[in-house]
């Protein structure tokens, strides 16, 4: 009965712990227009006759749950501005990050997510038309940057956004998930290459999108996991040994006073 016991409370501590770390984590949702987005070139308002950059401003309608949204949009470089590629940043913190795209959105990005101060990269190209793309398994302890660079292909197209999610532990505290940027926006390369010599490739699937960076904080949380099951696992043992060796003393003790 008290080895059911102990398989019963190692469970449910194991059970306990993940339901703890799923339920603690809130979403905050960043608009597109939101100032802790960086674009690169400067975000365009389209109502702003005199203003002239490869990001506007416009009204989603539809959106991809039926409500009008502001996104916005990207065609590629102009001469305007220098054929800059288009380009955008968020600095976070936060277990998982969804980037929600338009209905139109049909341009290949380059989806690259590094997290400080481990510096590990991963970067995939990712076509938009999937209208969800998915950071997940990220190190919530790490701040992580987020860039998002346009990719010209051989045919016109569009790279929307309506919004970017965040899963985090404290939806209050702003500064904790969206801490200020390590470098001011001026210094962001204007034209990355594709790819990187850091990059470490992750597996991509569909669920209800793309899947990036399901390896970049993935050991942490099996880790702590690991470590929370063998002390359990090591109390455990030695309670059950405990009782065992308190069983044979008792019932030596009965042999003892049968003899007498």
């Amino acid at each position: 009965m008290p080895h059911c016991l102990s398989r019963l409370f190692f469970s449910f501590y194991l059970l306990t712990t993940i339901t703890l770390l799923v339920c603690a984590q809130q979403q905050v949702v960043l608009g597109s227009t939101d100032p802790d987005i960086v674009y690169l070139p400067s975000l365009c308002n389209v109502s702003d006759t005199g203003c002239l950059s490869a990001w506007q401003i416009f009204i989603d309608f539809p959106s991809i749950n039926g409500t009008p949204v502001i996104a916005t949009t990207t065609t590629g470089p102009i001469p305007q501005t220098g054929n800059t590629v288009p380009q955008l940043f968020l600095t976070f913190r936060a277990s998982a990050l969804y980037l929600r795209t338009s209905p139109f959105s049909n341009a290949t990005v380059n989806f690259s997510i590094t997290a400080d101060p481990s510096g590990v990269t991963i970067t995939n190209q990712v076509n938009t038309t999937t209208n969800l793309i998915i950071a997940d398994n990220l190190p919530e302890s790490q701040t992580t940057t987020l860039a998002v660079t346009f990719l010209q292909g051989s045919s016109p197209t569009r790279f929307d956004v309506e919004s970017i999610t965040l899963n985090v532990t404290n939806s209050s505290a702003t500064s904790s998930f969206l801490p200020t940027p390590s470098l001011p926006t001026s210094s962001f390369p204007p034209n990355p290459p594709p790819s990187s010599t850091s990059t470490v490739n992750s597996n991509t699937s569909q669920r209800t999108g793309i899947i990036v960076g399901a390896t970049l904080g993935g050991v942490l949380g099996p880790l702590a996991l690991s470590i929370a099951g063998f002390f359990v696992y090591r109390w455990w043992r030695r309670r059950r040994r405990r009782l065992q060796v308190d069983a044979g003393i008792y019932s030596m003790r009965q042999r003892t006073a049968g003899i007498r």
